[in-house]
């Protein structure tokens, strides 16, 4: 017993040691955009790695950027390397703002408007090759003000929560892998939230008007709705359950198959998902949980 407990002081020395050795620079990014007109299709499109996101409408017509950006590492040249490479871009197309992590792994394609990150792929298109991990860390919070009716699409990885409040748009879609989402005030025609660890808590200043999807694997999901709305639940948990505060009415399952030919002949799998319906019906609102909760109220 004794053994193990030099063990482990032992490390903890050691990890003492290389975190007190590390070297660090910050710096604080800020930029303003306009849009070049008050469209109901205006989006800005955020993308973060390792960090958090915060967006916040305002009474404004400009889109107000601020950016902590850290990087650390072991020695000088390291670090200088980490600061060159990790950066905050900007993209303007059309009705559109795209910021979005600069990073040697980082690929955008502005055509598909597709976003794509790896630490370790050697190309966005191809990962059978890995390539080393970089020597120094990186992390990038991005706070921004936009006016109210901007639709959002944001999306981040590691370290960092989603926050959201004061949006009234038309499309509203977040998604955060290791992090909570959390939204107040808001109001989007459609909502399409994906958190796969954490919770999702969302509290409407008015209802979606059409159809919106919820999903986490690992956490809860929590809606406060404006009023009582007019929907049809669709939703679907493994080993959670599901709790709503509003009278509803049960509506028989819906139920999809696939068929699909195997060697043995054609297998047909049959998959049924719950369904509600509060008020007098109307959009659909989907929510998939594997091991979190689902409230509605």
């Amino acid at each position: 017993m004794q053994k193990i407990k030099s063990t482990l002081l032992l490390l903890f020395l050691a990890l003492s040691a290389h975190a007190a050795n590390q070297v660090t620079d910050s710096e604080n990014i800020t930029k303003q955009f306009k849009f070049s007109s008050q469209s109901t299709a205006n989006l800005i499109r955020v993308f973060n790695v390792y960090g958090s996101i915060d967006v916040a409408g305002h009474d404004g017509d400009e889109i107000e950027v601020e950016a902590y950006k850290e990087v650390r590492a072991s020695d000088a040249k390291t670090l200088a390397e980490g600061k060159d490479e990790i950066n905050l871009a900007f993209v303007e197309k059309g009705h559109e703002l795209w910021v979005y992590l600069e990073s040697p792994f980082t690929y955008i394609d502005e055509d598909s408007g597709k976003i794509w990150h790896s630490d370790t792929c050697w190309r966005h298109d191809d990962c059978s090759k890995k390539v080393a991990r970089k020597h120094y860390r990186y992390h990038m919070d991005i706070k921004i003000k936009v006016p109210h009716q901007t639709n959002i699409a944001l999306s981040t990885i590691n370290d960092g929560d989603i926050s959201v409040s004061g949006i009234a748009a038309q499309e509203i879609k977040v998604n955060n892998i290791n992090g909570a989402i959390d939204m107040v005030d808001v109001a989007g025609a459609e909502t399409h939230v994906n958190a796969i660890n954490k919770d999702i808590n969302i509290a409407y200043a008015n209802n979606p008007t059409a159809d919106s999807s919820y999903e986490s694997i690992n956490g809860d999901i929590n809606i406060s709705y404006a009023d009582e709305p007019d929907a049809e639940v669709v939703y679907q948990t493994l080993h959670g359950d599901m709790y709503t505060s509003y009278q509803v009415a049960f509506l028989p399952p819906a139920i999809a198959h696939k068929r699909k030919q195997k060697e043995n002949g054609i297998r047909y799998q049959l998959n049924a998902n719950s369904r509600l319906k509060l008020g007098q019906g109307g959009p659909e609102y989907r929510f998939k949980t594997l091991n979190g909760d689902i409230k509605l109220q």
